[in-house]
């Protein structure tokens, strides 16, 4: 790999790992919810899809308005080639309800041989807080993309979780990469107390479960996040944005596809000659799933387009490379298909 093409993959990894000081940005619901019919054409969402809309805003904003603080289990499965691969650990979580968070491994429960690495795991787990808190968990991050590209079933069962009354729901996408997650969620305050993340054959890939939990507690010690790069919004049009990043921005596809865009920032990180170099990041979402796409104008090495993926590493995928002269990366919880489909509409 290239070096300025690491570089890039670095930042990428840097910006996510340090992202979220505040509010996530979520984009204003259409009071309109339309449904996909046929081969693309609109029509007014049945009464069923109103009610579903109205819960999935009640679980959207849960975990951003419900003060809240608890201790998780935690478990993340993958596989390098035929070996199984375990992360399990305990964090704790703590949420103001008006936008500030904080969470915290406590401790580390699969088995490690080294001592050193177990503290290291600890020490990066503070450093992706903010990436942790917005993107790792199921969450609702665009209901009217959810509608389009989910399937919501209720399983009809009450299920207890830390002796608080939850329904049960299965979640299934139904376009594209297949995603499936078993969920609970509490009925008094709609907090997802239990996430079960599959693969489309049942294979468990990750697991999130409230330990315990406490409602509107005393949070005057909690050491809120803060970020720990520098971002700023990026103006949506496109003369604007040419002028605070010094460059055109590609922006990825955002015409009603599986994705839709959730927010534009302008990283500003060290570049190559010691100076500044600003970068535009775009956060796309299917309604659950995120997926970052980064570009950071000229690359001076550049003879020919590149377009390189990476191993995965568990659910997740990365591509990246120099098109038409501009470095790119592009990585999410998604099919490679997906990543590449996103890639060329940036073209």
């Amino acid at each position: 790999m290239k070096a300025p093409l690491r570089n890039l993959l670095a930042l990428c990894l840097a910006a996510l790992a340090g992202c979220g000081g505040g509010l996530d940005a979520q984009p204003a619901e259409s009071d309109a919810l339309v449904q996909t019919v046929g081969g693309g054409a609109s029509a007014p969402a049945h009464p069923a899809a109103l009610a579903n809309a109205q819960f999935l805003r009640r679980l959207q904003s849960a975990r951003l308005t419900v003060a809240h603080r608890g201790v998780r289990r935690v478990e993340q499965h993958w596989r390098i080639g035929d070996q199984a691969q375990e992360l399990s650990y305990r964090e704790q979580v703590a949420s103001d309800g008006a936008g500030r968070f904080a969470i915290e491994a406590l401790e580390q429960l699969s088995q490690e041989s080294d001592p050193a690495a177990a503290s290291d795991f600890l020490l990066l787990h503070q450093a992706r807080a903010g990436f942790t808190w917005r993107y790792r968990d199921f969450a609702v991050r665009d209901v009217e993309a959810f509608l389009l590209n989910y399937d919501l079933v209720p399983l009809g069962s009450l299920t207890v979780v830390l002796g608080r009354a939850c329904d049960e729901y299965f979640v299934q996408r139904s376009v594209g990469h297949a995603v499936r997650y078993s969920i609970a969620v509490d009925r008094e305050t709609g907090l997802v107390l239990r996430a079960r993340h599959e693969t489309a054959a049942g294979e468990l890939l990750g697991l999130v479960e409230y330990e315990s939990l406490e409602l509107a507690p005393d949070l005057s010690a909690v050491a809120w996040h803060a970020p720990v790069t520098l971002e700023e919004p990026l103006a949506r049009d496109p003369e604007a944005a040419a002028r605070q990043l010094g460059f055109r921005a590609r922006l990825p596809r955002n015409d009603g596809g599986v994705f839709r865009l959730l927010e534009a920032q302008v990283i500003t990180a060290p570049g190559p000659d010691g100076g500044e170099q600003r970068w535009a990041k775009h956060t796309l979402t299917d309604g659950v799933e995120v997926l970052f796409f980064l570009h950071g104008g000229n690359d001076p090495a550049a003879r020919e387009d590149v377009v390189r993926v990476a191993p995965p590493v568990g659910p997740w995928n990365t591509a990246e490379g120099s098109l038409r002269g501009e470095l790119f990366t592009c990585l999410g919880r998604v099919s490679v298909d997906e990543l590449l489909d996103v890639i060329a509409s940036t073209l």
